[in-house]
């Protein structure tokens, strides 16, 4: 039995660099939530804006129109819950303030840009039933890289780095197939990124906790699900060579033959190479052993503050 007609769901739109992903929850009379609707689509919203400085046009149109049609799904009741998110690409381009303003116009919701520090804690919130202790999270977004920790003494450590999923550092056409040669220099170029950070951070665990739409789509070809779910592959674990295995294999493909395989998300075929490519190259540099999957970030850490500032102080 759900709380009452006034306080029942809650909503978040997390609006990446990349994809735009939408999350319903209810709670119950005790305040346990349940996720009532997930779903996501790419929108590139980032793409190309390392050179142009602003938010990709056609990506602010496929944002606008996704988000659109998600909040006219929702009933007027359900509308009173809702609140959006936005990240590196908002931090980053010149009109991401102009967009927010825009977004909250259109659709009469909050729009937060989270700084990297506040990103970091809700990503932690978020995935702390699979952290254990001095594991970092590592969050593989669009347009940026997140690493987060509690300190030595307890306090949230975030260490944001300005490459992502969605920025292509070589500038090259990830829709064709990669050639051997070509991967391998790739690789070799993304150790030397990622090498260049770790004088910043102090991991020492052979186990890495990654979340984002790279890994998860990942762990979803390792196991070939047909149909994804939200949750299907949380708490999963991979090792690097799994995800050397799947890079190598996905760069063989082009863009659409990518789309083919099981697991793949929808729009995701350019993308995953960047991202497999980011990832496999922290696994490297930081010499993992392990990785596992979460797939409850900073929406659900969201979805926790909904939940105390409405249902606990209100219901």
């Amino acid at each position: 039995m759900l709380i009452n007609d006034n306080c029942t769901k809650a909503s978040i739109i997390d609006i990446g660099s990349s994809s735009v992903r939408f999350v319903t929850a209810g709670f119950d009379d005790d305040l346990n939530m349940s996720i009532l609707h997930y779903s996501g689509e790419i929108t590139e919203l980032s793409k190309d804006l390392h050179n142009t400085g602003i938010l990709n046009p056609h990506g602010v149109s496929r944002t606008i129109g996704v988000i659109d049609r998600f909040i006219k799904s929702l009933s007027e009741k359900d509308r009173k819950f809702v609140e959006a998110i936005g990240t590196e690409a908002f931090r980053k381009a010149s009109n991401g303030m102009l967009f927010m303003r825009q977004l909250q116009d259109l659709f009469n919701i909050s729009v937060e840009i989270l700084t990297p520090i506040r990103e970091g804690g809700l990503a932690l919130l978020g995935s702390s039933d699979i952290l254990c202790e001095r594991e970092p999270l590592i969050d593989l977004g669009g347009g940026s890289t997140e690493f987060i920790t509690n300190g030595s003494r307890k306090t949230l450590e975030v260490k944001s780095f300005p490459l992502g999923a969605a920025y292509n550092a070589l500038h090259i056409d990830f829709s064709l197939p990669i050639s051997f040669d070509v991967l391998s220099m790739l690789r070799n170029t993304y150790r030397d990124i990622v090498s260049s950070w770790k004088s910043e951070l102090n991991v020492v665990t052979e186990t890495g906790v990654v979340l984002g739409g790279t890994i998860t789509t990942i762990a979803a070809i390792v196991k070939s699900i047909r149909s994804y779910k939200l949750g299907c592959v949380h708490g999963s674990v991979l090792t690097p060579f799994q995800i050397t295995k799947i890079l190598e294999f996905l760069a063989r493909m082009n863009a659409g033959k990518r789309e083919t395989v099981h697991g793949m998300e929808k729009g995701r075929g350019k993308l995953i190479i960047n991202g497999t490519l980011l990832l496999d190259a922290i696994c490297d540099v930081f010499q993992f052993r392990k990785i596992k999957v979460s797939e409850y970030g900073i929406v659900f850490g969201k979805l926790q503050e909904i939940k105390n500032k409405y249902f606990l102080k209100n219901c």
